[in-house]
């Protein structure tokens, strides 16, 4: 288990090098061309592409198991490694993202949606990097699996709370470059 062998190595950096690379390379096999589309038109735009996997990665790419060892893993990274924190919200970025086959039912989406939402509020926002990669989990949440799915999410409420929280945060943030 790569979580335990960073509680028992840290901070060796051989273990962080590996982390790095295991982390890149699940990014890099999530953005493999799956037949990635925007379902706003038929231009690709990355802030809102959903990613097409096949039903016959379920079995992967859904783990729940492996989902919330990254969860854990996030939480034990986050202080230690920008980068690979960073890194690992991208993946989070990309598992938000997924559609198509892959579920085979609305309550299988509704439980993944729900499971995404609930971990998105775990995601400390101390940075603007941070902030930035929530609302853009926010977006793919909301273009993925739209408002009917979300709103069955038990974190719905305190996603509409964060939400306001970062709009107030930014918004005083805009303020205070204006003064």
């Amino acid at each position: 288990n790569i979580i335990q062998l960073y509680h028992q190595a840290a901070p060796a950096p051989s273990v962080l090098e590996l982390c790095t690379f295991l982390t890149n390379l699940v990014e890099n096999v999530l953005s493999w061309e799956f037949g990635s589309y925007n379902s706003q038109s038929t231009s690709i735009n990355t802030k809102q592409t959903l990613i097409r996997i096949p039903q016959n990665w379920k079995q992967h790419v859904l783990s729940l198991p492996f989902l919330e060892a990254l969860f854990r893993f996030y939480q034990i990274i986050l202080t230690q490694s920008p980068s690979l924190s960073h890194s690992i919200r991208q993946l989070f970025i990309l598992y938000t993202s997924f559609t198509g086959p892959v579920f085979s039912s609305n309550d299988e989406k509704t439980s993944f949606c729900a499971f995404w939402a609930q971990g998105l509020l775990s995601i400390p926002i101390n940075s603007k990097e941070e902030m930035v990669d929530v609302c853009t989990i926010i977006l793919r949440l909301v273009s993925n699996f739209k408002l009917s799915v979300m709103e069955q999410c038990p974190a719905f409420t305190s996603i509409l709370e964060l939400m306001q929280k970062i709009g107030i945060e930014v918004l005083n943030q805009s303020l205070h470059q204006c003064k």
